[in-house]
């Protein structure tokens, strides 16, 4: 055995392999002993392994706390609790949902094709102010649809670039970006902007109807869909190497380096991504409608319009 040859001076070759009880069984590579003993490699995890790291990593996070809110904003409804709790509740329970639904977006997007990565995340990468808006649309909240859709805007263009200009600021004194990335996703915005103001500038004319307002307005939403479908055909296709690379004569920047969050969210499976991804989305729709039921209510409890 590998005591007595241990004892004789002899080591077993690696992958040394020992029939015991009728099974075939691998016995460790073992490498030259040492002062501080025999050094063993590391045994590769299994596939149950992986999927636990993955999904501690979705979870296990200061968010994560709120996802215990998720069965108490059902449950709110259900026992007829005051309608600023079951608001406050649900509300609490569609962040924790949130973080949850954008890491199974990044788990999914490290598992496929950067074409299909970056699909599913312009599609699915805000899919709870999408949830909010249809939920709004279902109630005939109009006022909170574009309350929701101004917060978004603010959120997204305003409050993350800023600090994301600022916190790089702090570690570099001048910064690189792709010239041709930000001068497409910039008039792409200015588009957006115009085709949001045009219909109330449209509607203080005089002699126009909220008929003629709503026309345009559809109009202009189906105008926005269309500019959005052919950026990201122009972003993730046709142009892509234009928002990667600086042009000739730039800096070009480097590619991003794997961090080792990417790499343990990178060992849950793609069914398994998929699977959480859609779970959490339905998860996030349901609490955002008794959310948004509850509205009503706490609205004319404290006699806001």
């Amino acid at each position: 055995s590998a005591q007595r040859a241990g004892r004789s001076g002899f080591n077993p070759a690696p992958g040394h392999l020992e029939k015991a009880m009728g099974r075939l069984t691998v016995v460790n590579k073992v490498r030259p002993t040492s002062l501080l003993g025999p050094k063993t490699e590391e045994v590769p995890k299994t596939f149950w392994q992986k999927e636990f790291d993955g999904y501690k990593q979705v979870i296990c996070w200061p968010s994560g706390v709120l996802l215990i809110l998720v069965p108490l904003g059902f449950m709110g409804r259900t026992l007829q609790w005051n309608s600023l709790i079951v608001c406050l509740v649900n509300f609490l329970a569609i962040i924790g949902m949130a973080n949850v639904q954008a890491r199974a977006v990044e788990c999914v997007s490290l598992q496929v094709s950067p074409l299909i990565g970056g699909m599913i995340d312009a599609f699915l990468g805000k899919s709870v102010e999408q949830i909010m808006a249809i939920q709004c649309l279902r109630a005939g909240l109009p006022e909170v649809l574009k309350a929701n859709l101004m917060g978004s805007l603010h959120w997204c263009l305003l409050l993350v670039l800023g600090q994301s200009i600022m916190t790089a600021g702090f570690k570099k004194k001048m910064l690189e970006f792709n010239v041709d990335g930000v001068s497409a996703q910039m008039s792409s915005q200015v588009v957006a902007s115009i085709s949001m103001v045009l219909p109330t500038m449209f509607g203080s004319v005089p002699g126009v109807t909220p008929d003629d307002v709503l026309v345009l307005s559809r109009v202009c939403a189906c105008f926005l869909i269309f500019l959005y479908l052919s950026f990201i055909y122009f972003h993730l296709k046709t142009h892509k190497d234009s928002f990667q690379h600086h042009t000739e004569g730039e800096v070009e920047l480097e590619d991003k380096p794997l961090t080792t969050e990417d790499i343990e969210l990178s060992q849950l499976s793609l069914t398994s991504s998929v699977m959480l991804m859609v779970a959490s989305i339905l998860v996030a729709a349901f609490n955002s409608q008794v959310l948004v039921d509850h509205l009503q209510d706490l609205s004319k409890t404290f006699g806001v319009p």
